[in-house]
This record gives structure tokens, sequence and C-alpha cells, in this order.
């Protein structure tokens, strides 16, 4: 405002400056305030762009844990509680043989054994059973001294048709070392009349026509180290209430129709693929026979190749991008990585067999969930490290801009 000569006013002058100042020191004020702010805003974002790198090392830690403990989960022997004093490789087609305990023939001296033939005929891996096809043949010396009854009349004088359909049982117990099932019943029944010929004992002996379904025990969720073992303790043959084992020379029936019994345990030809092992206890413990199989050392080690290969290609991939140094997100290097975890999806299709598609989680899993796990990582951590080295870029470029508070 002027006076009429056209002077400003002094008050009014001072006004005017009073206002500019408070201008000046409120925006003064408020500077650092929103640089503040600005800092919070940017810690935040960082935190933020490190979390699916921290989510998927907790995820990688966990499946290391779990597959360790896969691995080292203990599992019983196929002699337990005994040690095997035996031990031999069985290949397909063949047989090991498994002489009667010294105190199974101590009633029957003298008396040559009969013979239990067990093959494993296939394997039944996630319901932990095997198929067996069971023949039995007695010896000559056990037909010569059948008899019916009390041990008045032998087997072979008497009338056939009183001897004939008597069941001869077949016991292959697995309670000691496998799960409790066929305890103390018998597996097969043959009638004593397809043992036992005209002319003394058939030495093809008798076939059981059905096949015997045994249990096995084993760790398919440790393929490709998964084991399994057929356990059979004391095998048995006994005879029934109207026919006894007698010898003149001892005057007295042997035992309670039990027979002494050789054992053969074998593997069929549709088995290529299995390393099987026969073991056996000693004599100071009961009779324990187990056949062991396992996959070939050769087989085991190229899936446990094959398994790691897209995670060892993922870590070259990541390593060359990471030399770089690059100040953004490398979309060629997360195109590679998600390109080779899009292979690891049909490559467990591969490498796993159909019958163990079903068990649910096995080690090659967890090696192919470490690899994608791992590559994901590597992405994460590149978005991480371009995120943070934006975000600070952005923090000199606006360090640069801001002028000195004295200018």
């Amino acid at each position: 405002m002027t006076d009429e000569s056209g002077e400003q006013s002094p008050e009014l002058d001072t006004d005017a400056g009073s206002d500019c100042g408070e201008s000046a020191g409120n925006n003064a004020s408020e500077a650092p305030n929103s640089g503040q702010s600005g800092r919070r805003t940017k810690g935040l974002r960082t935190f933020v762009a490190w979390i699916p790198f921290t989510v998927t090392v907790t995820g990688i830690l966990l499946a290391l844990l779990n597959s360790a403990l896969t691995f080292t989960d203990y599992q019983l022997e196929p002699l337990f509680p005994y040690s095997a004093a035996r031990t031999d490789h069985i290949y397909p087609g063949t047989f090991r043989s498994s002489n009667p305990h010294p105190i199974e023939t101590l009633s029957t001296p003298g008396i040559a054994p009969a013979t239990v033939s067990v093959e494993v005929v296939s394997l039944d891996l996630p319901a932990r059973m095997a198929s067996t096809r069971v023949s039995l043949s007695l010896s000559e010396e056990i037909v010569q001294n059948l008899r019916v009854g009390k041990g008045s009349e032998r087997v072979m004088e008497s009338n056939r048709a009183s001897w004939g359909d008597a069941p001869v049982e077949i016991q292959l117990t697995t309670c000691l070392t496998a799960m409790p099932i066929n305890c103390g019943v018998p597996v097969a029944t043959v009638p004593l009349g397809k043992l036992v010929g005209n002319g003394g004992a058939l030495p093809q002996g008798a076939t059981v026509s059905t096949s015997i379904t045994l249990p096995i025990s084993g760790s398919p969720e440790r393929y490709p180290s998964d084991a399994y073992y057929l356990s059979v303790n004391s095998p048995q043959v006994t005879l029934a209430s109207n026919v006894s084992l007698y010898a003149k020379k001892y005057k007295s029936a042997f035992g309670e129709a039990r027979l002494p019994t050789a054992v053969n345990l074998g593997i069929g030809r549709g088995l290529p693929d299995q390393v099987a092992t026969f073991s056996e206890s000693g004599n100071m413990h009961p009779r324990v026979l187990a056949l062991t199989f396992e996959r070939p050392v050769l087989e085991k080690a190229t899936i446990y190749l094959m398994a790691m290969l897209p995670l060892v290609l993922g870590v070259v991939v990541s390593h060359i991008s990471l030399r770089r140094h690059l100040a953004s997100f490398d979309l060629g290097n997360a195109a590679g990585l998600i390109a080779l975890i899009l292979t690891i999806l049909p490559l467990r299709s591969v490498l796993m067999p159909s019958d163990l598609a079903s068990i649910g989680l096995t080690l090659v899993d967890y090696i192919l969930i470490i690899g994608v796990l791992v590559m994901t990582a590597m992405l994460f951590v590149q978005y991480a490290m371009a995120t943070t080295r934006a975000l600070r870029d952005e923090n000199l470029r606006l360090a640069d801009a801001t002028p000195p508070r004295g200018a």
C-alpha cells in the first residue's frame, strides 16, 4: 500500500517480510520429515524384496532335513535280532539251500529232511508284499517211515484212501522280523497223496497251485536306496494227526508229527533288476532265513546323477549371471532358470518307477524339490539385489539433487 506521494508504507514491508520468513521456515522444517518418510518407505521396500528369498531358503532347509531323516531312517535288519552267520548273493532263477537246524534233527537222526522251496515271483513294493511259488517234496526216508495211526501200519502198505487226502501243512512264520501276518498259520497245505506215489516219494514233490503272498519289510521312501527283505522264522512241515513219522529201530514216533525240513529260497527270472542276498542265522540261534532285495549300484548312481543334473545346471547359469554384476534383473538368466525348473516335472516320471509313484515323497523327490527351491532362490536373490541396488541409486540421486542447507 502506498501514500499519495507514491512511497510504500514501512508497516506493510515488515508484514510481508514476516510472511516470507515463516513460509521458508515451514519448508525447511518439512524437508527433514519428508526425507525420513522416504527412507522408511525405501527400507520397507528393501525388506519386502528379500522376503521371497528368505521363504525359499527356509524351504530348502526343511527339504534337506526331511531328506536326511528319510535317508537315516532306522529299519530292522533282515535277521533281527540275530546276526547273519552266512550270506550269499543270489541271481534270478537260482536258489540257496538251508539245512535243518541241529535241534530239529535231534529227534530224527538219520532221516533225510523234507524240502520246501520258496521262489519269489514278484514284489509289490507299495503294499510290501511278495508273491511266491511254494513247493514241497518228501525224502524217501520219510516216506518209508510214515505210519498211519499210532505207528502200526506203514503208509505204503495201507489203503491209500485212508491217508491220500491227509493234509501236510507248510508254515513259514514271518512274525519275528516282519509284519504279524501268518503267525503260526500254515501258508499252504498239500495232500499227502500228491507227495507219495505207489513206489515211494515223488522226487519232484508237489507245487502249491495258488500263489502264496508273504509280507516283506522295507523302505520304499528311500528310493533309489530302498531295500526290502523277506524273512522266514523257523520254517516247518507238519503232518496230519492220523499220520506219524516212525522208525522200527527207534521204536517210537518222532516228535509231534513235525518233519525235519530243509528250505530252498530263490528268486524267479522275472526279477532281473534286483540284487538279492541270501542270509541265514547261525546254529546258536533259532533258524531265520532272509532274502534282501536292493537296486544295482550303477542304477542308483545314475538316478542320483540325473536327479541332481538340473540343480547343477541352475547353479552354473546363476553363477555366470552373478559374475556380471548386473544392475538390473537379468531376464535371460530368469528364463533359463524357469526352463530348468519346468524340466524337473517330467523328470520325476522318468526316474520314478510306476509302482512307487503313489507312495509319497522319496529321496529322489527331495533332491528334485531342493533343485527347484535352489533355482527359485537364485531368481529371488537376483530380484532382491536388483531392487536393493535400484533403491540405493535412487537415494544417491536424491542426495545429489538436494541443495545444502546453507545455500
